[in-house]
């Protein structure tokens, strides 16, 4: 049986999806707010672990298609 062969298609300008689970950095970058913003939320319940986040030991890490939908559901049906 012989393999398909596949083309590949080079693009200078891709640009990769955004990732499912982010840093709070990389939260705070796209939400345009400070890290200390992504904190008050997580600390006042408005992201809510298991659903908006998972915890990693001491690391959060933010499930961004699900915020995204909560938080900005215009954007989420884009």
């Amino acid at each position: 049986m012989e393999k398909a062969e596949r083309n590949i298609i080079v693009n200078e300008y891709y640009e990769p999806s955004k990732p499912d689970f982010m840093d709070k950095k990389r939260l705070a970058e796209e939400l345009c707010v400070s890290t200390q913003t992504i904190d008050n939320f997580v600390k006042s319940m408005k992201f809510k672990e298991e659903v908006h986040y998972i915890r990693e030991k001491r690391i959060l890490r933010f499930y961004y298609p699900q915020i995204r939908k909560d938080f900005a559901p215009k954007l989420a049906s884009l």
